[in-house]
């Protein structure tokens, strides 16, 4: 499955609030956020409805939503700064990397938008294995297999993700690519 999802209660009606979709009948209680606070918000937010998209199968606005939300820029060097920005970038690489419609995959730009994120947060695992996942479906084997062990070193026995990710290393040493079957087809 996708899995880089959110797990903040109430995301779907966060969601419509940040979108503008929605306007909630009590008034906040501090001041105005910052641009980039706000921007956080609506990044996070349209995280949340492209997730919604991929849930349903529908990659190709997904992929439109997460392109969208790249666009906006928290602060001046936002992929180092935000985490809503790495995230909505992650997402959409591994989008790209894995979707089981072929027309929506792009190895070569999965690679730059993870290539960019693990630059800067490069021991991040789920980082590293979406940079994986992009080298294999860009052909890049080598680096494929070399970037999951790294994602792979610091687990331990018994941490859930560790036979997923043994899982992406296999298949990247039969060269094949990751395609992340629990989304929907």
């Amino acid at each position: 499955m996708i899995g880089r999802t959110s797990n903040r209660a109430g995301a779907p009606f966060c969601a419509l609030v940040m979108l503008g979709a929605f306007q909630p009948c009590f008034a906040p209680v501090s001041s105005e956020p910052s641009p980039s606070a706000e921007a956080e918000r609506k990044i996070f937010a349209l995280n949340d409805v492209a997730l919604a998209h991929v849930r349903k199968g529908e990659y190709v606005p997904a992929r439109g939503v997460y392109e969208e939300a790249i666009r906006i820029k928290p602060a001046p060097e936002d992929v180092a700064t935000s985490k809503a920005r790495r995230w909505v970038q992650t997402n959409l690489a591994w989008l790209l990397a894995t979707c089981p419609e072929d027309a929506v995959r792009d190895g070569s730009r999965a690679v730059a938008l993870a290539e960019e994120v693990v630059a800067s947060t490069p021991k991040d695992v789920a980082y590293l294995d979406t940079l994986a996942a992009a080298y294999a479906e860009a052909g890049r084997f080598d680096e494929a297999v070399k970037t999951e062990q790294a994602a792979l070193a610091p687990m331990k026995k018994g941490n859930t993700l560790r036979d997923e990710y043994r899982e992406h290393l296999k298949s990247y040493k039969d060269k094949k690519p990751w395609s992340d079957s629990g989304m929907k087809k």
